[in-house]
């Protein structure tokens, strides 16, 4: 069984998992760190963390080998690490999720990915073996191989016209503010809110731009970041010795990785 589920997070931190497996009193929003810690040392989630706020695309293999190309690309892996799912409901998401907006207290009844997606998978406990896979520039050489002629350029420069001008902006009005006063500086405000929202148009119905954007989404599907080896365990095989499911360049530990 192959599965892809994709995740944010604007903590840096990622989380696989069965919210029936994690108990509301074992997840601590004070205490982020020692909340993954003892989690991935019991078997009730799997962590990554590459050091970066984002996006993740996971391949999550159940009873099946990952292809030997991934092997060869994988980095910062964990090998038999212990993942309990007992509905069978796996979960991907940024961590923050444990505690939702404005830090509410984690539920296991009624937990929402706000910032991922939900896989069934058969119920069980698992041995995991976990990795980063370094496509180098592949997929972004696929992406211009693939694009119409002149579309990569017209979205870049579209993109980099709305940036620089949204941060031209932000830069200048203080300064305006400053020198002329605050009415110039509304003035100024109005004028470079125009002149965004018109830029906007132009990004949302330039067909360069949504042609790049529906090419990269394809491509970059056939690249996961991280792919994750679930093999079920027998009954009882829960008990014995397991890796915490900790990976990613965070938690990555030179002895053992690579």
């Amino acid at each position: 069984m192959r599965l892809s589920l994709e995740a944010a997070t604007d903590v840096a931190t990622y989380i696989i998992f069965d919210p029936s497996a994690l108990s509301a009193d074992a997840v601590n929003p004070r205490k982020p760190f020692e909340t993954v810690d003892a989690i991935t040392a019991r078997g009730e989630a799997i962590c990554y963390s590459d050091c970066s706020d984002g996006q993740m695309r996971f391949l999550i293999l159940v009873d099946e080998p990952p292809d030997a190309e991934m092997v060869a690309r994988r980095r910062h892996k964990v090998e038999n690490a212990l993942l309990r799912v007992p509905s069978g409901r796996l979960v991907a998401t940024g961590f923050e999720d444990l505690w939702g907006r404005g830090r509410h207290r984690y539920s296991p009844e009624h937990f929402t990915a706000r910032m991922g997606a939900v896989a069934i998978i058969p119920a069980g406990d698992y041995a995991v073996d976990a990795f980063e896979v370094d496509w180098g520039d592949e997929p972004e050489e696929e992406v211009a191989a693939r694009a119409r002629p002149g579309d990569e350029q017209t979205a870049g420069t579209i993109g980099m016209t709305l940036g620089c001008s949204c941060l031209a902006t932000i830069l200048a009005l203080p300064v305006v503010w400053v020198q002329a006063g605050i009415e110039t500086a509304l003035h100024v405000t109005a004028w470079a809110g125009t002149i965004w929202w018109l830029l906007f148009l132009v990004l949302k119905y330039s067909g360069a731009w949504n042609r790049m954007a529906a090419l990269r989404k394809e491509v970059y599907a056939k690249y996961p970041g991280a792919v994750l080896v679930l093999r079920r365990l027998p009954p009882g095989a829960a008990g014995g010795s397991f890796r915490p499911g900790k990976f990613g360049e965070n938690y990555a530990d030179p002895s053992r990785n690579e």
